[in-house]
């Protein structure tokens, strides 16, 4: 009796993202990798494709300054605190400009840090946007 007392409250207490497995709760619907004059940008919007509402989700700006070297992560809170199903949201993670940044992607987590499954259903970017010539 214990153990199946236990069992459920476990169970009871799995965060909403975690209910499907197989299935990834978010859509990137949109996604642009951006310099500008003093900070370069990792800018879309993403949508809740689950039937639960979620949370405090936080986009994760991934920065690499060079092909080989690890991202420099910058977080950005979605522009809405509890995404609904069904609703988007914008999100834009920001980092100071450096002329060696050769790429941008994002990943989404929980506030706690943990990841979210997601589907990139945004048109493709490979590198960001040249800074225009003064």
């Amino acid at each position: 009796m214990p153990i199946l007392i236990i069992y459920l409250l476990v169970k009871g207490r799995q965060p909403a993202q975690r209910a499907g497995v197989d299935h990834a709760p978010l859509e990137l619907v949109s996604f642009k990798c951006e310099r500008g004059s003093t900070f370069a940008y990792a800018r879309g919007e993403v949508k809740n494709v689950s039937a639960q509402p979620l949370e405090r989700v936080v986009a994760a700006g991934l920065f690499w300054k060079q092909e080989t070297a690890a991202p420099i992560i910058r977080l950005a809170p979605l522009a809405t605190d509890t995404l609904l199903p069904g609703h988007t949201s914008s999100f834009t993670a920001r980092l100071e400009e450096d002329s060696t940044l050769q790429k941008c992607y994002v990943e989404f987590q929980t506030h706690w840090g943990e990841r979210i499954r997601f589907v990139d259903k945004a048109p493709q970017q490979s590198a960001p946007a040249q800074r225009p010539e003064r």
